[in-house]
């Protein structure tokens, strides 16, 4: 079976690379073909009108030159206009854009991410793209060991500022009722509609993730624990 993989890394140099080499390839063909048509005609033609065909060439020579620059100029142009139209449409800048739209869209008091989630997460819209977008089934979690990498990649350290940021932690005295207890937890979940879908092979992925994060909350606590 194809690398999946190896194949979305070529795809991604030709996408990358293709606009900028098309001007160059372009214009060595039109500079092949020029000499292909001066052989042609030094082969057909007697010694005598090819030396006055060169000679009316010559004569006109800025016209030429002009043209042919117009024409590059106009081929640079046409693909930095493709290059950006094509940079708008690709699965990552819609990724990112819509992430963005979602967060905006969260105007309900009820719905609101607290700021330094919202912030982060967007800060990080790329390399959470890049991730998701890796796996065997892009943009899908398909297993318990997908999920705790996107956690330790994304979350896992960020855990305790979410926590000591969140309004529920400065609400209860900055302490904790019991161990099962997350202040941060619920804007998470907000997030995980949009980065996270389960699928029909991983349906446990939210609840696996809640125990993940709570796992690291109760180490928080342990600590804080230690240091009194």
């Amino acid at each position: 079976m194809p690398n999946n993989k190896a194949i979305k890394q070529i795809k991604s140099l030709i996408e990358k690379f293709g606009k900028f080499l098309f001007v160059p390839i372009t214009i060595s063909f039109i500079s092949f073909s020029i000499i292909c048509i001066y052989l042609a005609f030094k082969n057909i033609c007697p010694a005598e009108k090819l030396a006055s065909f060169l000679d009316n060439i010559n004569k006109y020579g800025n016209i030429f030159t002009i043209t042919i620059a117009l024409v590059t100029v106009g081929l640079i142009l046409n693909q930095i206009k493709l290059a950006v139209e094509a940079n708008k449409l690709t699965p990552r800048t819609q990724w990112t854009d819509n992430f963005e739209k979602y967060f905006k869209d969260k105007k309900p008091s009820s719905q609101k991410i607290s700021s330094m989630i919202q912030t982060y997460f967007l800060k990080k819209s790329d390399d959470i793209f890049d991730f998701l977008y890796s796996l065997d089934t892009p943009l899908r979690i398909d297993n318990k060991k997908e999920l705790t990498n996107f956690f330790n990649d994304f979350i896992k350290a960020k855990v305790r500022e979410f926590e000591l940021d969140s309004d529920g932690y400065h609400q209860n005295n900055r302490s904790y009722k019991s161990l099962d207890t997350s202040y941060s937890i619920t804007d998470i979940q907000k997030v995980l509609p949009f980065v996270l879908k389960a699928t029909r092979n991983y349906q446990l992925l939210e609840n696996d993730l809640i125990n993940l994060y709570k796992t690291e909350v109760n180490k928080m606590n342990e600590e804080h624990k230690l240091k009194k």
